[in-house]
């Protein structure tokens, strides 16, 4: 029984480092015309993995300490939607806020990419999300077997992480709205948006942080007072909820109240999930569009050609000719073409910011240069036939 029980936990905790690697290859690639280098998300994977998590959890036990000193009760019903929130993504925040930072300064020192903008702020609070719902979702698995009831603590953790992901994706979906906002704030000129747009973004996260972790028990609270809900939720946390179901302690009532509760809260959940889609897809077409309007100026110029002009805005096309090469072992000519591409986004992007933003206008060239570099230094010719 325990052999068969540590292969389960084994093969669960694959199971879940698989899910968020796939889910961070996932939001990278949402990201069509700026990739982000995949090391850097992978550190910011591991900080919400491990850095976050161990300052939340230290931070967490602050908060409900204080919220015991004005009501215990209170403090053990409705700590996880008041002190979690804010510890939390204040955490995870951490992480996010010094990567704008030090891009900020090694653009300044070095020249190098900036991060920048409302996609840049969603990739990198999605990564750190998802490495802080492993370590937390791990966690409650161990934290239900170690009541005695191994079966229970796979229901909670295959819950929390389900086929589709959706239930894994709640910290990334939070932390991804701290990064819109810090990622909002590099944009404007005034020095009070600035502040205002990243403050706005952790707000929203911290609210929907509280709305998953607190409308099931303010719910029962409402309904079968503080005491109840107390004595139920800490059943359901510590053994699960069929061990819950099977108490004389609590009827059929509260359990139903409590069904419904968590399945307004998963609708809720969707319905935000499918708005922060339709937003990346939104945006996705809006930043084909700007591609197509600012790229003609560049050929007009003689810096590209009408053949970049067609295929940097086309992701579809550009893959189907990134595979004709590849089937014929044109590798060299692959990454030539790639790079050259992702530049030619970032220049069109550049570009359009500028005009709306005032961005300095020195990284607008130093893109032009690059693209010139690259051009002139090409090898092959990436545009003929394979």
């Amino acid at each position: 029984m325990v052999e068969n029980a540590q292969t389960t936990g084994a093969f669960l905790i694959t199971f879940a480092v698989l899910q968020t690697v796939f889910f961070l290859l996932l939001v990278r690639f949402l990201d069509l015309y700026e990739h982000e280098p995949l090391s850097t998300l992978a550190l910011m994977t591991v900080w919400g993995a491990v850095g976050a998590t161990a300052l939340s959890a230290v931070g967490n036990q602050i908060g409900n300490q204080i919220l015991e000193g004005f009501n215990p009760d209170f403090a053990d019903v409705f700590g996880p939607a008041i002190a979690a929130p804010t510890v939390e993504e204040v955490a995870k925040g951490m992480a996010l806020v010094g990567a704008f930072v030090f891009s900020a300064w090694a653009h300044k020192s070095f020249g190098t990419k900036r991060l920048r903008g409302l996609t840049d702020g969603l990739v990198y609070g999605a990564a750190v999300g998802l490495g802080f719902a492993f370590t937390e979702d791990v966690k409650y698995l161990f934290d239900v077997a170690a009541s005695g009831d191994f079966a229970e603590g796979v229901s909670v953790f295959a819950g929390r992480r389900d086929f589709i992901g959706l239930g894994m994706l709640q910290h990334a979906i939070f932390t991804g709205m701290f990064g819109v906002g810090v990622g909002l704030a590099t944009w404007a000129r005034r020095w009070w948006w600035k502040g205002i747009m990243p403050i706005l973004g952790l707000a929203t996260a911290i609210l929907l942080h509280a709305f998953n972790n607190g409308f099931v028990e303010f719910r029962l609270a409402q309904e079968h007072g503080l005491e109840m809900t107390r004595r139920f939720v800490f059943t359901v946390a510590a053994a699960g909820l069929k061990r819950a179901e099977r108490s004389p302690a609590f009827g059929p009532d509260i359990v139903d109240s409590y069904t419904s509760a968590v399945t307004f809260v998963r609708i809720g959940n969707v319905v935000i999930f499918i708005a922060l889609m339709g937003l990346a897809a939104w945006w996705l077409a809006f930043q084909r569009k700007v591609i197509r309007q600012e790229l003609p100026e560049e050929v007009d110029k003689g810096l590209i050609n009408g053949r970049d002009w067609e295929l940097v805005p086309s992701f579809g096309r550009r893959l189907m000719w990134y595979l004709d090469l590849i089937r014929v072992k044109e590798f060299e000519r692959v990454r030539v073409f790639r790079k050259l591409h992702i530049e030619l986004a970032n220049l069109a992007l550049l570009k359009w910011r500028n005009k709306g933003w005032g961005l300095d206008e020195k990284e607008m060239q130093a893109s032009r240069q690059r693209v010139a570099t690259m051009k002139a230094e090409a090898k092959v010719d990436v545009y003929a036939p394979p």
